[in-house]
């Protein structure tokens, strides 16, 4: 994954986590990652896979598809 999109990506997760309201433990916990995981995906520095991006997403009640929309 490109750098920049990873950042953006990570950024836009990171925003809607904070807008529901949610810890970054309370949010791991519930897509079933590790809080590092959790910290390199919204840091851009990790490359989530597809099954974690789908975890994030339900989580957050959104899509995949709206996650990396315009991103």
């Amino acid at each position: 994954m490109d750098k920049e999109i990873a950042i953006r990506l990570g950024k836009k997760i990171k925003r809607l986590r904070v807008e529901a309201k949610m810890s970054t433990r309370d949010f791991a916990d519930r897509v079933e990652i590790s809080l590092s995981q959790l910290w390199e995906i919204e840091t851009g520095k990790g490359n989530p896979t597809l099954k974690t991006l789908l975890a994030i997403a339900t989580t957050l009640k959104t899509t995949v598809s709206d996650l990396i929309d315009h991103i």
